[in-house]
């Protein structure tokens, strides 16, 4: 270690070349790692949000499909008990009067 720090301490140009050099390369570096990941995060947050949308969009097709073939079912079902329900009723109540 005293030898690394005796070794800075006496100045000489090719000293001042590397440090000059080091510090001139790694402030560029520095700034177009920082840019690009901030670039990068951003966009990989654009694309999964975009497809996160996108298999959101395609579960609501796939349920109102569903949910659109069970409704005419329902509808129709529902029709036929109350036809049925109320011919029951009808025949009951002609019974009693009768009886």
């Amino acid at each position: 270690m005293k030898k690394l720090l005796n070794w800075m301490k006496r100045p000489s140009i090719s000293k001042k070349l590397i440090f000059s050099f080091i510090f001139i390369l790694t402030i560029p570096i520095l700034v177009l790692s920082a840019t690009s990941y901030f670039t990068a995060s951003s966009t990989l947050e654009d694309e999964i949000l975009r497809s996160a949308k996108d298999n959101i969009d395609e579960l609501n097709d796939i349920i109102q499909q569903d949910i659109g073939s069970k409704e005419t079912s329902i509808a129709y079902f529902s029709e036929w008990i109350d036809q049925k329900a109320y011919k029951e009723k009808g025949q009951t109540a002609i019974k009693q009067r009768f009886e």
